[in-house]
């Protein structure tokens, strides 16, 4: 009975292999227990290709893959008429661009054979890693502690080992050069380019490599023994390298004679490396008030307080960065250009123009804490300065108070951050006939914002050294003070609240007091003798309120703070009407603002209606009288 199946030959036992492979990775996927349905598909198509093609591989049965190799080629696209696929065609692209992508490959693969552009530049790249090997290798000996063995030799030095025939990286280099190098062997041929030995070329660069090293090793070894035997009086017959001076020119480096001049070198070359690094490098960064804008009496061709400071600090360096009308936020997008030329510290001092520009405290105090944080992420220590005060016929704050809040501020920031403070608002205050001695203004009346005269930079520059020396010349100080100078409409139980600082020597506890309008309150010093903190809580507060503060150092003699820190306003304060900047009093502030707009009509600009006491539209004599009449008086 015919079954429809082909009788089996003798040459399809790789069918019959193909059956059974398939029947049995079925019968495996069958009997997988705990695979999930995704798994059993993945190996249902996986298995059955892989285990069947192995075992034809092993038992070279090669019948079934000839017979599928040859259905594949009959059937591409471009094949030729013996059924051979031609170079470059595929099914998917067409002859011409089939070809023309054979020909890049074909390209791409002589690059890489030998003598291709791929594999010179692969043995240029070792044979210039064997001559730098071969160089480090030298010189490394003589820093190895082996200051009498040879460096390497006039040969050797500022050798390129390049292939053969290529341009020697010394002019004047012959072949006769070659064999006195120890980094090449004369009984061995010369790398060069072979076409069919790529794998030998690297080998041999490779050996080169070796060769250099053991040669310089074999050389260090002979010179060494050479030099012993000189020192102990050994053979007259002492090897002498080639290139290297002859042993009566080697007198002065035998090891005994080598090691007390090393000695001598080093301990030399220590102390002057000791006193290079011992100067320190300043980098005051800042304002026109850096720069030395006002100096009337310049020192050469430089002004301002770091010239100053540097003949107080020489041999150290103080270099001037300060750039003049640049408030802080400018001053942070110059920051980069000024820590790109390094230095150890950072003199840093800014701000007045911030004052003069309206820019709150707050931001001023952001912008300097990050040009700090940078400065001291790049390397350098940070010193912050406090500004100067401004000058009473200021345009901006002549009064001080944003000035005192921004001084306070810093005063915190520089506590808290743990840095040196130099307080030249403090040492300023300090001085008798302040603003008639000390500032630009008295020769130059146009000056908005108070700039130093030579005599004020002397006090800066004297200030800055001080601190930078260790001496303690300050006082202790408030920081934050709440309520603030100059504050209105403050609640009449309002907390009173002083930080005291000290960068120096410490605080005197005992002696440290808050008075409130003149009494002495029952606040206690909270803190340690850097730190502490004063608070009264009275009962009630009515009109403007002062606030004083009286302390000391424990410095011998002990540096004084006695000073007005705040005067706030209460609620309810009764201010007179001649008190045009509702500072409490009737002064000289008030008394220029009424003269500039005397004389004026309510249809002029300079006409003020504060200043016409009376109402008629024109502040004239009667105004002035009234106003008189008022001068002196206080809130209430």
């Amino acid at each position: 009975m015919d079954t429809g199946r082909r009788p089996r030959q003798p040459g399809d036992l790789g069918e019959l292999l193909e059956r059974r492979t398939l029947r049995d990775a079925a019968t495996d996927r069958r009997t997988r227990p705990g695979q999930s349905g995704r798994a059993r598909r993945r190996h249902s198509h996986r298995r059955p290709g892989a285990a069947g093609v192995e075992p034809l591989r092993r038992q070279r049965h090669r019948s079934l893959l000839l017979r599928r190799l040859a259905g594949r080629r009959a059937q591409r696209a471009g094949a030729g008429g013996d059924g051979r696929r031609l170079p470059g065609s595929h099914a998917h692209r067409g002859g011409a661009a089939g070809r023309t992508r054979h020909r890049r490959l074909v390209e791409l693969r002589r690059r890489q054979l030998p003598g291709g552009r791929g594999d010179v530049r692969r043995r240029s790249l070792l044979a210039q890693r064997c001559d730098r090997a071969a160089r480090l290798g030298a010189s490394s000996l003589h820093r190895a502690g082996l200051p009498h063995l040879p460096g390497p030799p006039a040969a050797a030095r500022g050798r390129s080992f390049g292939l053969a025939g290529a341009r020697s990286a010394r002019p004047g280099r012959g072949p006769g050069a070659a064999a006195a190098d120890p980094c090449r062997s004369p009984a061995r041929r010369p790398l060069r380019r072979t076409a069919g030995d790529p794998i030998g070329a690297r080998c041999r660069s490779r050996r080169r490599l070796r060769l250099a090293g053991a040669a310089w090793r074999e050389r260090a070894a002979g010179d060494h023994e050479g030099a012993a035997e000189s020192a102990g009086g050994g053979s007259e017959m002492t090897r002498v390298p080639q290139n290297l001076p002859r042993p009566s020119q080697q007198r002065d480096t035998a090891p005994g004679k080598v090691l007390p001049v090393a000695l001598t070198l080093s301990v030399l070359a220590l102390s002057i490396a000791a006193s290079v690094s011992a100067q320190t490098r300043y980098i005051a960064f800042g304002d026109s008030i850096t720069e030395g804008v006002g100096d009337d009496a310049p020192l050469g061709p430089e002004s301002g307080y770091p010239i100053r400071l540097a003949e107080i600090l020489a041999p150290d360096t103080v270099e001037n960065r300060g750039f003049s009308g640049e408030d802080t936020s400018e001053l942070l997008v110059l920051l980069n250009a000024v820590l790109l030329e390094g230095g150890d510290v950072m003199l840093l001092m800014a701000g007045t123009n911030d004052v003069a520009r309206g820019f709150a405290p707050e931001d001023t105090l952001f912008n300097l804490r990050q040009i700090a944080r940078r400065a001291e992420n790049n390397g350098m220590e940070v010193v912050q300065a406090t500004i100067i005060p401004r000058l009473p016929n200021a345009t901006r704050d002549p009064e001080n108070h944003s000035t005192k809040q921004l001084n306070q501020s810093l005063r915190n920031a520089a506590g808290f951050d743990d840095r040196r403070l130099v307080d030249n608002f403090e040492a300023f205050l300090s001085l008798d006939l302040l603003y008639h001695s000390y500032y630009w203004q008295t020769t130059n009346p146009r000056d908005p914002v108070g700039h130093p005269n030579a005599a004020g930079y002397d006090v800066m520059a004297q200030t800055f050294a001080d601190v930078l020396q260790g001496i303690d010349s300050a006082p202790p100080v408030n920081g934050t003070t709440d309520p603030t100078d100059g504050t209105f409409q403050v609640l009449n139980q309002q907390t009173v609240r002083v930080d005291v600082w000290d960068f120096g020597n410490g605080i005197d506890l005992d002696q440290t007091r808050l008075l409130i309008n003149g009494v002495e309150s029952p606040a206690t010093p909270e803190g340690d003798s850097r730190f502490v903190t004063l608070s009264h809580s009275p009962e009630r507060l009515q009109g403007p309120v002062r606030v004083r503060l009286q302390t000391q150092d424990l410095s011998d003699p002990p540096n004084t703070f006695d000073r007005e820190i705040s005067l706030f306003y209460t609620r309810g304060t009764d201010f007179p009407r001649a008190d045009f900047d509702r500072n409490g009093r009737v002064d000289g502030l008030d008394l220029i603002r009424f003269a500039a707009a005397f004389g004026a009509r309510s249809n002029e600009a300079v006409y003020f209606a504060d200043a016409d006491f009376d109402g008629d539209l024109d502040i004239d004599g009667a105004d002035l009288a009234e106003f008189a009449a008022a001068f002196g008086s206080v809130a209430q």
